[in-house]
């Protein structure tokens, strides 16, 4: 556990660096561009994580679990050869296709730049590292792309009119990534060459392919609302609601900080023992829920605030779906828990089946709840989709080890309702100063009826 520790703190720091960066970005960029352009920003970004995801094939998270497993670091070429080739399909369907059939030439223009950013994704090894759980490579690449990107974005970003310079940084700064970690991998001996290989790739595709199609999937019902909102509505309620769920996956750090940890850490605790696994999972869920619990009832009580101090008083109406979208963060940060526990145990085909029903489940959902009450049924379908989704993962979970609820659950209620109780109390003050009193009233109650101690902490 100390190394699953000292990775923690290494991936947490620079997230925590890397988020500051990219809220710093989105909140000028919100501001610059205004709704529409901000709008057409957010769908090219929706189209490229579909793009990385489908150009993936899930082999990232095959990867990690191979090095994890010892494999050689040869193995490196034959992933980053296969992902090149499928970058480059991908690429040229999406811009092809883009330039086709959208038919707002800027939005066309701007999903087709940001595409180019699969390429600096196929070269991405951090699931080499995350592999060999030597996470403090992968926080400092985590921290110069995003710093390149908020530096090229407050250069040459001055007007709506700039708009594909938001893309073109956004690829510089991915492919800033992917070299840091190629020159590490290569300093540490590593060495790469392209190569052909069609029999192995075969057999990597035939691994990998349950596992892209469930990480498929689950990238789809993450960016499905925005486009939905686009078709259905229009660019400016794109906007709106990006705000609000931008803050959002800013605060999904635990999420993202947590997740490239579990799958090794995962991987190597089934290897032990199933009452190992059920142990470390069971723990794991205890801090996400000392976790989420308070920043998912602040954000309800302090939404209004916390949208107009970001993003101006232009986006006012995003908070009311922040207020319901802030539950997203509560339940994803579990729902990662156990589809990287299915992953590491090899139940591909399993988890790939449950990301069909919950896709199944969000499309439905979003689609009939954004035509019938516009921006809030859409944060209200997400809602439910993934309470729908957390709760299949959790039964079909149950089947394979024991699996009871988090301790110290009824404490961590009890602290966020004083919690509440003092921000209420506190809300005509700076919302900054807000937070800080929340913060410090709930920390101090968990410590005082012992819901955490300072040996758990230190």
């Amino acid at each position: 556990m100390k190394s699953f520790a000292r990775n923690l703190f290494s991936l947490l720091s620079a997230d925590i660096v890397r988020r500051l960066l990219g809220f710093a970005s989105v909140a000028y960029l919100a501001r610059i561009l205004g709704a529409e352009a901000f709008g057409s920003v957010n769908i090219g970004f929706a189209v490229l994580s579909y793009g990385i995801m489908v150009s993936s094939m899930g082999l990232a998270h095959l990867g990690a679990r191979e090095i994890a497993k010892g494999a050689p670091d040869d193995v490196v070429s034959d992933f980053l050869s296969l992902r090149l080739v499928l970058a480059g399909v991908t690429v040229a369907i999406i811009v092809s296709t883009s330039l086709l059939l959208i038919s707002d030439t800027t939005t066309g223009l701007v999903v087709s730049v940001f595409s180019l950013s699969i390429f600096a994704y196929a070269l991405l090894i951090e699931w080499y590292f995350q592999g060999k759980e030597q996470m403090s490579i992968m926080g400092i690449g985590r921290v110069t792309s995003p710093a390149l990107y908020l530096l090229l974005v407050a250069v040459l970003v001055r007007s709506p009119g700039d708009i594909l310079w938001v893309a073109g940084a956004g690829v510089m700064g991915d492919l800033l990534f992917a070299a840091v970690l190629l020159r590490k991998f290569k300093k540490g001996g590593g060495s790469l060459k392209f190569r052909i290989r069609p029999a192995v790739w075969k057999s990597m595709l035939k691994q990998s392919l349950p596992i892209a199609v469930g990480s498929i999937l689950a990238q789809f019902t993450v960016n499905y609302p925005p486009i939905a909102l686009a078709i259905l509505k229009s660019n400016a309620d794109v906007g709106i609601f990006s705000a609000a769920s931008k803050i959002v996956f800013y605060l999904l750090m635990v999420d993202r900080v947590i997740a490239p940890l579990l799958l090794p850490a995962l991987t190597r605790w089934q290897g032990i023992s199933p009452d190992v696994l059920s142990n470390r999972i069971g723990e794991t869920m205890r801090w996400l829920m000392l976790v989420g619990m308070p920043i998912a009832v602040g954000g309800t009580l302090l939404a209004q605030p916390l949208v107009a101090l970001v993003f101006g008083t232009e986006y006012l109406a995003a908070a009311d779906v922040f207020r319901v979208f802030i539950w997203y963060f509560f339940l994803t940060i579990f729902n990662s828990v156990y589809s990287n526990a299915f992953i590491a145990l090899g139940r591909y085909k399993t988890y790939g089946y449950m990301m069909f029903a919950s896709a199944a489940m969000y499309v439905v959902a979003v689609t009939t709840f954004t035509m019938s009450f516009g921006l809030m049924g859409t944060a209200f379908g997400i809602i439910l989709s993934e309470g729908v989704t957390l709760l299949i993962l959790h039964f079909q979970m149950k089947k394979i080890c024991t699996l009871t609820v988090p301790k110290g659950l009824g404490k961590v209620i009890f602290s966020s309702i004083l919690m509440a109780l003092a921000v209420e109390l506190t809300s005509a003050v700076n919302v900054l100063l807000v937070t800080l009193i929340g913060g410090v009233v709930y920390g101090g109650c968990m410590m005082a009826i012992r819901a955490v101690t300072t040996r758990e902490i230190m």
